[in-house]
Parts: C-alpha cells; sequence; structure tokens
C-alpha cells in the first residue's frame, strides 16, 4: 500500500513530496515430493511472515528554467530472497554447497541524498551523492566454512548488524547539434558511479561493492529515425586489497590466500536498429567486439586465485545478438 502527496509552493518552483509505504511479504511453502526428491539432505522450508511501515520524502526546487536541486530522505524495507530463507544448492564437482538461512531477518535502512538537475533542449545533466545506513544488511553467499564432514565449503546468506554504503552518481546526455549544426543527429552519454560500503560492526569494506565505472556512449540516429547506430565504451576499475574483506572469503581453519583483485578492464559494444515499416524493427548488437578477457568482481569475487580452471570464470568474449520487434 503506497500513499503519495505533491505539494507545490512558490508559483509552481517548490515541490514538497512526502509518501507513507506499508509491505507485507508472506511465505507458506509446502515441500511435496518433487521437491523432497530434489533436495535431499536439506532442511524442510519454513514459514515467513513480516510487515514494515516506511516513510520518505522529497523536495525539488526549480532554481531557474533549466537548473533545479533535490534531496531526499527515504526509509527502506527488504524481505530476505526466497532462496535465500529456503533454498539450497549442492556442487559436488565444485567442492561447495549453498545453505538456507531461514532465520535471516529484513533488511531496514535510511537513505539521504542530495542532486543537481539540469534539463535543457540539448543538455540534460544529473549528480547525485548518497549515503545508506541499513539495519540487519543481507549479504548473500557469505562463506560459513568448511565442514570437514562432507569435504564441501559452505556459503550461507547472513545478516550483518549495522552497515554502510555511500557514493556518487553522475549522468549527462548531450545532443551534439550543439556544438555544430553539422553534428545533427548525433548523441553523446556519460554515466560515472563509484561507491564504498563498509560493516559497521568489523569496520571492514563490504565486498558486494563493485569498484567504480565509466561508461560513454556516442551514438547517431538518421533525420527520419530509419536506423541508428551507437558505440558504448564501459570502464571499470580493479578491485584493490583494500577494498576486500578478505576474512569473510576464506573458510574458518583453511589455508589463508591473498583474494582476487579483478583486474581493471574496458570493453566496446556497437547496437543499432533498422526500422523496416512503421511497426517492424530490426535491433542488432555486438558486444565486447574487441574480445576482451575480464572479469566482473560481483561475479568471482569468492574464488580462490590459484585454482588452475580460473580462465573458466571470465565474462563472455564477443558475442552478437539480433532480434525483431513488431507492433500491432
Amino acid at each position: 500500500f503506497f500513499l503519495q502527496d505533491d505539494i507545490s509552493l512558490l508559483d509552481g518552483r517548490l515541490s514538497i513530496i512526502p509518501s507513507v509505504r506499508y509491505d507485507n511479504f508472506e511465505l507458506e511453502p509446502t515441500a511435496d515430493a518433487i521437491y523432497l526428491s530434489g533436495n535431499t539432505g536439506s532442511p524442510i522450508p519454513e514459514d515467513y511472515d513480516e510487515s514494515e511501515v516506511s516513510a520518505k520524502l522529497g523536495v525539488l526546487l526549480d532554481v531557474s528554467d533549466t537548473w533545479s536541486v533535490f534531496a531526499q530522505y527515504a526509509e527502506g524495507f527488504r524481505a530476505p530472497p526466497l532462496d535465500a530463507v529456503n533454498t539450497g544448492f549442492t556442487n559436488f564437482a565444485g567442492g561447495y554447497t549453498t545453505l538456507p538461512n531461514p532465520n535471516l531477518r529484513p533488511e531496514k535502512g535510511e537513505s539521504v541524498e542530495f542532486g543537481i538537475r539540469r534539463n535543457s533542449d540539448f543538455v540534460s545533466m544529473d549528480f547525485v551523492a548518497y549515503k545508506n545506513d541499513y539495519q540487519d544488511f543481507i549479504e548473500g553467499l557469505a562463506v560459513r566454512g568448511l565442514n570437514f564432514r562432507t569435504g564441501l565449503l559452505e556459503f550461507q546468506a547472513r545478516n550483518l548488524p549495522e552497515a554502510t554504503i555511500e557514493g556518487v552518481e553522475v549522468k549527462v546526455q548531450a545532443d551534439m547539434q550543439a556544438v555544430a549544426s553539422s553534428l545533427e543527429g548525433f548523441e553523446a552519454r556519460i554515466a560515472y558511479a563509484y561507491s564504498r560500503g563498509e560493516n559497521k560492526e568489523t569496520n571492514q569494506p563490504l565486498n558486494s561493492i563493485d569498484p567504480q565505472q565509466l561508461v560513454i556512449g556516442f551514438g547517431y540516429a538518421s533525420r527520419n529515425d530509419r536506423w541508428g547506430v551507437e558505440g558504448i565504451l564501459t570502464l571499470a576499475d580493479r578491485k584493490n586489497a583494500s577494498d576486500i574483506d578478505a576474512s569473510s572469503l576464506q573458510a574458518d581453519g583453511a589455508p589463508q590466500v591473498a583474494p582476487f583483485e579483478t583486474p581493471g578492464y574496458g570493453t566496446l559494444d556497437l547496437i543499432g536498429y533498422y526500422n523496416i515499416a512503421e511497426n517492424l524493427r530490426i535491433n542488432w548488437g555486438i558486444f565486447n567486439a574487441t574480445d576482451k578477457q575480464h572479469f566482473r568482481w560481483s561475479e568471482e569475487f569468492v574464488q580462490n586465485p590459484q585454482q588452475t580452471n580460473f580462465d573458466r570464470l571470465t565474462e563472455p568474449g564477443r558475442n552478437y545478438s539480433v532480434s525483431v520487434k513488431y507492433s500491432f
């Protein structure tokens, strides 16, 4: 249930937007024969029921016809994911298992953000700085330890009592015709994101935070919008050891191994479209066009860099996509 009001003041230049929200999550699983046969040794799924009332307050001030500033305070609530509560998985060949955690508590948070926005005929820009404080932060795939009875490394979602995530985001989109009339149809866009997280209980970084990333796009659309093409360059920073909580990635009693610091990388994607008719469109893409071998931190942070099959954990090389869309 969600209720929101929009209060307009100062001849419409100032907007105050209060809102309140009620969430209720209820889970009543039934372990039938199919589930039991496919999850041998897993605990019986348990019921789950949580609810919360959260509030939000936003303020937007138009400083001029093109510039505005905004601020927001918001309370958050997230129930544990279904698979983290009741679903387990074992890979005997890989030597690991993920365990359900029916005792997971819902994640609650308070966030504050401030921003500046510009909107004009040729340029739009957003700058946002934010800070989120969490209670019972849900960390997925935390290392629980090596089970000497089974010989399997165990992973399980867990709650961190207190955590903080803060960062900045910048987005700019520009119509290049503003630079020169000969560039009509050309458009450039930039997006940058940086964040850092901390487990307040241990003063260690949160491993679920990705390194900073910059995305640059440059495209062209024909005057009648019959066809268009865009090149997208994605630049991701390396994950440095100072931003990794190595202790939470290793099992108790296991030999200490330096965590894998994913290298920085740059990938180039080429995408485009062609409108065959008013209601028929072809979309195409060449992704990772330079066939760059790279790792994504969020996918590989629990891996041991000394294992011999590490290359299989890289992201896809050059790949292609073509789709046809018909609207009626």
